[in-house]
């Protein structure tokens, strides 16, 4: 979702380019020029499109394909993008971006709640604080074994009693 933002810039800036320059603005669709913004539009898109199929390649599950499906409303902003000759005729590619980011982001979110075998996946924290709670849930499971064996021993050697297990 964040390329296809950032994509929404970048037409406007590739819009914008003759005007910022004969205003004197360094952006950077004037420091590239038109053909490098070009470029970094469909840049954009292409990574936008290429973490659904990488995500599926790590995971497996088909629902995470669902934003693949606004590839058509794509194709033919990226053609106007490359082929248009008024930069008026950008401001049409400046809502469809918009309206793409829109159904990409209500698709991908579908996906992965779709892909997620319960509620629950959804609301666990990142993959580090999951290692450090299992590891403290270790830890702690430990420190009961060794207590106990350690009443056992002391029990044991204490006048023959021994102690009830925790």
């Amino acid at each position: 979702v964040g390329a296809l933002t950032s994509a929404i810039l970048v037409v406007n800036n590739l819009r914008d380019i003759p005007t910022d320059a004969a205003a004197g603005k360094r952006t950077l669709a004037v420091r590239l020029g038109r053909r490098a913004t070009e470029r970094e539009y469909a840049l954009l898109l292409a990574v936008a499109f290429a973490i659904p199929a990488g995500l599926f390649a790590a995971e497996g599950r088909v629902s995470i394909l669902l934003p693949l499906l606004v590839a058509p409303i794509a194709l033919p902003l990226l053609r106007t993008v490359r082929t248009f000759g008024d930069p008026r005729r950008l401001n049409a590619v400046l809502k469809g971006t918009a309206r793409l980011v829109l159904v990409y982001g209500v698709l991908f979110a579908t996906g992965l709640a779709i892909a997620a075998p319960n509620q629950r996946e959804l609301l666990q924290f990142g993959p580090e604080r999951r290692c450090r709670v299992r590891r403290r849930l270790l830890r702690r499971h430990t420190m009961r074994d060794r207590v106990r064996i350690s009443l056992h021993r002391h029990g044991a050697r204490l006048g023959g009693r021994r102690r009830p297990n925790l």
